[in-house]
């Protein structure tokens, strides 16, 4: 039972007529369902869900079901259940929060279409937004259920109902605001300046008795956990989401503790709620490799990854295979590697359409009506493929999406399973590309087969029952005939690797401690402070060069497992590196010459002057693994410092193979441009 506050008052009052029953409310929709048939069988089982979660005294919860399973109606006819659990006087208030505009809009469904407008007509439905104007904030209370985003979810939190003034020395005078105006203007004119109206302790958010959050893993985020945590207990808050847990740590079980309902993605597709999912693994063969390419939750750092994006090979094997899905009349989307203003996802794009494939990018800078347009052609047959770089992520919806190529490696599960939930709506056999490098072993992306969970996928295998079957033989044949590196099987080994770093010693900043609380093993990065720049390449290239093994082992830093060096022998290495200066040539024992990567650049900005050294350097960074080259250091402080601190500076070799290197790479480039 939970006592409804009533949304006219301020404050948390009880009502005075007594207690609602929420969970009478789900029991008379479900009496009720047969008759209006709304509902699908496993939507009915969510509900019957919660209506056990409602009679165990719970407030706070999640329903777990992949994208295409229909949860906007589920929400939608959850509020309508809740509010038939009150009476015409006494009915429960109700945020919908969603996190964005478009989402809002959608949910508000003001076409007919979708949501509100198209499932619960009858319902007074509004919205609230942060720039939303003063009559329209005034006006909330009216509405039954109000629809607002993330953003403005802390903003009402943060915002306080005003009450009448009744006495002014008691309500006024007294206030905050009253001392902040009389500061400003004098006492005098401040009692002049009519306030009709005090903030009282009750946010606006507290005015709501029912909170649905759609897409609840955004409850993860810091703000929102907060705000949902510092509701009344009698509050009730039911998240909906295809994807409750970050990682490990971050889980939505911390804010919203009981999950409710799942449903798994596999199990959708087998009971044919969801579209057969056809996945392959090609290999591109480039390898990734570094201690810096991961943020702070493991997942890939665009930026360290950019290469990707550059290896004509790999781009060449995105665009044959999105190529054969367009041949075969599939629409297909590819994610694509952020920076450079979305230019992996132009490159693409343009490349597809050099080859007659009718393709268009899209991103965060192509303006919003300009998407909107594309996303219209892309449905009604007018365009094959879209590159997209983040846009075509929540709530993005095109039921002739049915061709998936991840040209983009993610660590994340919230990414993968929302882009992987991009194609798998109802309808036709949907086909799912991983574009797998040569990665480390201790730290493999999230594949197709890992978000289905189904373990080692044999090529061609359908999870689910196909459609049909001769379009699947065709398809898995033609990319077998323009990429020979496409895999036998599709391996789920995230889970595995998830396992592996937990019985992994943890690091601290960096740093693992012996028993007497001394150093004894660090990353790379951290072995050293006054070294800058000091990395697992520079290392590795170090032992290649000098014919030593510097011990190490793994080691735990987030979901990432990171390779630390015994400190002892690691500072030896960084004592015996020579001395560099990155404006001047190196002069080695055997008197070849090696030069810094700006001192290359400079040299070939003379050579091309019509070139930027932007261009450039992005030139050499391209080209920078197949150049030879000694790491070396740099003093960057002064000799006589009481604390000298270095930069360590990778100096290429001078002589002709990196030259003509060079040059052909930029040949290249000017050629493609």
């Amino acid at each position: 039972m939970h006592s409804v506050p009533n949304p006219e008052r301020h404050g948390n009052e009880e009502l005075n007529s007594g207690s609602i029953s929420y969970a009478d409310g789900v029991a008379k929709y479900l009496a009720d369902a047969s008759d209006e048939a709304i509902l699908r069988p496993h939507q009915l089982d969510v509900f019957e869900d919660l209506e056990k979660f409602f009679e165990a005294g719970e407030t706070r919860g999640y329903i777990n079901l992949p994208t295409g399973t229909g949860k906007t109606v589920l929400f939608v006819e959850l509020a309508k259940a809740l509010r038939e659990a009150g009476t015409p006087e006494q009915r429960p208030s109700i945020l919908v929060v969603a996190p964005t505009k478009d989402l809002v809009h959608q949910t508000l469904g003001r076409t007919g279409e979708k949501g509100f407008g198209r499932f619960a007509p009858e319902l007074n439905i509004g919205s609230y937004f942060s720039d939303s104007s003063d009559e329209e904030k005034k006006a909330m209370r009216d509405f039954d259920v109000v629809v607002t985003t993330y953003q403005s979810f802390n903003r009402l939190s943060q915002q306080f109902v005003y009450r009448p003034v009744e006495d002014f020395e008691r309500d006024v005078a007294q206030s905050g605001l009253f001392k902040q105006l009389a500061n400003t203007m004098g006492a005098e004119k401040a009692r002049e300046s009519q306030i009709k109206a005090v903030p009282t302790s009750t946010r606006l958010v507290d005015t709501f008795d029912v909170i649905i959050l759609d897409e609840a893993h955004h409850a993860l985020g810091e703000n929102a956990s907060h705000i949902v945590n510092s509701l009344a207990p009698d509050k009730v808050v039911i998240g909906f989401t295809a994807t409750p847990d970050a990682d490990d740590n971050r889980r939505l079980t911390s804010t919203l503790p009981s999950m409710i309902h799942e449903l798994g993605l596999n199990e959708a597709i087998y009971m044919g709620l969801l579209a057969p999912v056809v996945p392959v693994g090609i290999k591109s063969g480039v390898q990734v490799r570094g201690s810096d390419i991961y943020d702070e939750n493991g997942e890939f750092i665009d930026s360290r990854i950019s290469y990707l994006a550059e290896d004509p090979k790999r781009n060449q094997l995105v665009v044959d295979t999105a190529k054969v899905l367009a041949e075969q009349g599939i629409g297909t989307i590819v994610s694509c590697i952020a920076g450079g203003q979305a230019w992996h996802a132009r490159h693409l794009a343009e490349q597809l359409r050099s080859q007659g494939v009718r393709a268009a990018a899209v991103h965060a800078s192509v303006p919003a009506e300009t998407r909107q347009k594309v996303y219209e052609q892309f449905n009604k047959g007018e365009l094959d493929v879209l590159t997209f770089v983040g846009v075509l992520g929540e709530g993005w919806d095109s039921p002739r999406a049915k061709g998936l190529v991840n040209a983009r490696p993610t660590r994340s599960a919230i990414f993968s399973k929302q882009r992987l939930g991009r194609i798998t709506r109802p309808g036709a056999t949907a086909f799912a590309f991983d574009i797998y490098d040569d990665f480390e072993d201790e730290n493999l992306p999230i594949t197709v087969a890992d978000v289905l969970n189904e373990g080692a996928i044999p090529l061609g295998q359908v999870v689910g029952t196909p459609d049909n079957a001769a379009q699947v033989e065709a398809v898995v044949r033609s990319v077998q005939n323009i990429a020979p590196t496409v895999m036998d099987s599709l391996q789920s080994t995230y889970r595995e690797q998830t396992q592996l770093i937990a019985g992994l010693d943890k690091l601290y900043k960096g740093k693992l401690y012996g028993a007497t609380g001394k150093i004894e093993f660090a990353t790379a990065t951290a072995l050293r402070k006054n070294y800058h720049g000091l990395t697992d390449e520079i290392i590795t290239r170090y032992e290649e060069l000098n014919g030593v093994i510097i011990p190490k082992k793994l080691a735990a830093q987030g979901r990432v497992a990171r390779t630390v060096y015994a400190e002892k022998e690691a500072s030896e290495m960084l004592h015996t590196l020579p001395m560099a200066e990155p404006n001047k040539y190196y002069i080695d024992a055997n008197q070849d010459k090696w030069i810094a990567p700006q001192g290359l650049v400079q040299l070939f900005s003379k050579r091309y002057p019509g070139v930027s050294t932007d261009v450039i350097s992005d030139v050499l960074e391209m080209v920078g693994q197949s150049l030879e080259w000694i790491p070396t250091k740099h003093l960057t402080t002064a000799k006589d410092a009481d604390f000298r601190h270095y930069a360590i500076i990778k100096m290429y070799n001078t002589g002709k193979t990196t030259i003509d290197t060079i040059n052909a790479a930029l040949a290249g480039h000017f050629a493609e441009a």
